[in-house]
């Protein structure tokens, strides 16, 4: 009796939340704004309201407003937020161009605002951010901004993101054009839109798919200041081309993050057309001017990635009492023509940093550039390909060949080599590998298993090296040493060293451990053989 009433009772729950469930999918409502509607319509398609204003006071969880073609000199600040579930959403309607330009402040103030999103949206000569999502207490979360264009904002970012989880940015544009005219308006920080995209204290964040055109200072920024050091955050599958200065800047502490299969060129090429910058940065050498600026943070995981033309790319630890740059898992980027590799520097010790599977090439200084006046210094440098480029490595003084390293120091420097990696056409952007590649098969597995085993929880040495996907994006799909079927990763326990995939398999002690791969062993770089690579994105879309 106790089990049909119990089981009576959940039937009903059930059921009452369905019909709850179903009431406020009943509930939400879609709106239109066109220039030429009415504030006194209803907010239909045949009857549009005149102004964004109307519907940020009207719209609730679960509500969509359409806005028709059109300039909006007025901001979008919904009144309240919308609900797992229940978002509230500005989009524009069909394939309309929807541009939002307040003279007077923000293109979308979303401060205090969760379960947000904006569509298709185009914020070009906003008075102030064209995203002010500056909150200075309190978490808010799920915002997501997806296909909208930026250019033009009066203020020293486009967006301004602080304390916002569960954040997306998904295929928009962020451009920037700075004249000599335009920096007589300069502004913020002294100079107008330093940064392209910024982000304080946010967790969880997705970002993927998007361009980004020049800054003044860096494309994009994330840091943390008071809410611990693990930012979670995936970066993925974006180009990044700052001829200006930097590309992205990962520093004070916003740790564990995913950096990977993005595109960045070009950092500094036209750093003396800097109008917006300051004059250091007009000045500066071209070595300054960073692909990546990794500081003070760890756990990251940077791989994939495709780096050209830029000036740098950091790895450095300089402030006393803050986190080390420590257990960050560098592999599988190709890195060409750039003025130095990594440089890795700092009067506090970075660390336990691994580089794996890189291919160096062209470099027209340094590959690599270690100066660490602290201990300890060991980082790890592991099966990667040096075709060109000195290589500086404190203690040593001077440069150093790739042979003294690997005789000197043979725990950190091992198995690397410096062979023509042959490259597609790399003078038309193809660095896949063709097919007399020495790459191709030559990579090592990323770590092994520890014992023999079946099922579907490994055992490895080190798990560092993959993710879960953090509960944002699906986990890895991983490849054991000499099987061909490939399995996705559910959960991993970094402490334990224990990764649960979604298949079982069979596998002895010392088995290989790699993201998927063909052939008889993943590549060295970027782009596995045989594999799509996919193509930038998309152009930024027409403004008029």
């Amino acid at each position: 009796m106790k089990k049909n009433i119990n089981k009576v009772w959940g039937v009903f729950v059930l059921t009452l939340v369905f019909f709850v469930f179903s009431i406020a999918q009943a509930q939400a409502s879609e709106y239109y704004v066109a220039p030429t509607g009415a504030d006194t319509n209803p907010g239909t398609l045949a009857s549009p309201w005149k102004t964004i204003g109307k519907a940020n006071s009207v719209l609730q969880p679960g509500d969509t407003v359409y806005l028709r073609a059109g300039t909006y000199k007025e901001k979008i600040s919904p009144s309240k937020s919308g609900a797992s579930g229940s978002l509230i959403t500005y989009s524009r309607y069909n394939s309309e161009i929807v541009k939002i330009s307040n003279p007077s402040g923000a293109g979308a103030d979303l401060k205090g605002k969760s379960f947000i999103t904006l569509f298709g949206l185009q914020f070009v000569g906003n008075a102030g951010f064209a995203i002010d999502a500056k909150n200075t207490s309190g978490i808010y979360s799920n915002i997501t901004l997806q296909d909208c264009y930026f250019n033009d904002s009066n203020a020293w970012a486009h967006a301004r993101i602080d304390r916002v989880d569960y954040l997306k940015i998904l295929n928009c544009t962020f451009d920037y054009i700075c004249t000599s005219s335009t920096a007589q308006s300069a502004r913020g920080y002294g100079r107008p839109i330093g940064d392209l995209l910024y982000l304080l204290d946010s967790h969880y964040g997705l970002f993927e798919g998007n361009t980004f055109n020049n800054a003044a200072h860096v494309d994009m920024t994330i840091r943390t200041e008071s809410r611990g050091d693990k930012t979670s955050c995936i970066i993925r599958n974006n180009l990044f081309n700052n001829r200006l200065h930097h590309a992205l800047e990962i520093y004070d502490k916003a740790s564990s993050n995913i950096i990977e299969n993005n595109i960045i060129k070009d950092c500094g090429e036209d750093s003396k057309l800097n109008y917006c910058g300051s004059s250091e940065d007009r000045s500066m050498a071209r070595s300054g001017h960073s692909a990546m600026h990794i500081s003070h943070t760890k756990n990251n995981i940077i791989r994939e990635n495709l780096i050209v033309n830029c000036g740098k790319l950091d790895l450095t630890t300089y402030k006393v009492g803050y986190t080390p740059a420590m257990n960050n898992y560098i592999y599988n980027n190709t890195i060409d023509r750039n003025q130095w590799g990594w440089h890795i520097q700092g009067d506090v010790a970075s660390y336990d940093n691994v580089f794996k599977n890189n291919i160096f090439s062209n470099s027209a200084s340094y590959a690599i550039y270690r100066i660490i006046n602290n201990t300890p210094r060991n980082n790890y440098f592991v099966n990667n390909n040096f075709l060109s480029g000195d290589l500086k490595f404190s203690p040593e003084s001077g440069t150093v060949s790739l042979a003294n390293l690997q005789s000197n120091y043979p725990s950190e420097w091992y198995g690397n080599k410096s062979v023509a990696p042959n490259y597609e056409d790399a003078q038309a952007g193809n660095y896949k590998l063709n097919n007399a590649s020495p790459m191709i098969d030559s990579a090592m597995f990323l770590t092994n298993t520890t014992s023999a085993g079946s099922g579907t929880t490994i055992s490895v040495k080190d798990a560092k090296y993959f993710t879960d996907g953090q509960g944002i994006i699906e986990g890895d799909t991983i490849q054991l040493e000499g099987q061909t079927q490939k399995v996705k990763i559910k959960s991993i326990d970094y402490v334990a060293n224990t990764i649960t995939i979604d298949n079982s398999l069979t596998w002895k002690a010392g088995q290989g451990v790699s993201l998927a791969y063909n052939g008889t062993a993943p590549d060295i770089g970027a782009y596995e053989s045989g594999e799509t690579v996919s193509p930038p994105p998309p152009p930024p879309p027409p403004t008029c």
